[in-house]
């Protein structure tokens, strides 16, 4: 996990902003691996790998996991709200 400096998100749907101090980040090198993930997991149709991996981060503490977007342009990321520690905060800016 890695500390996270405050973020801003866009997509053509919507704006976040976020800050946490715990972040699953699997665009880091290696870490698809360590999570026993692919590349391929990532942009599959079945998604029990991806929500295996996001129940097990969320029971160590983690406040959110980042990862290439499916598309290949950008980054997505998931926020766990429950998770979220005191000095983390996640604002959705707008939103369609």
């Amino acid at each position: 996990m890695v500390s996270r400096s405050p973020t801003c998100t866009r997509d053509r749907y919507s704006s976040s902003i976020y800050s946490c101090t715990k972040v699953v980040d699997l665009n880091i090198a290696g870490q698809l691996e360590a999570w026993g993930l692919s590349t391929q997991d990532l942009v599959s149709d079945e998604m029990d790998r991806c929500r295996e991996v996001a129940d097990v981060a969320a029971r160590i503490g983690a406040e959110g996991i980042r990862w290439s977007s499916a598309t290949g342009s950008g980054q997505s990321i998931a926020i766990f709200f429950e998770q979220l520690r005191p000095g983390s905060h996640a604002d959705i800016v707008r939103a369609l």
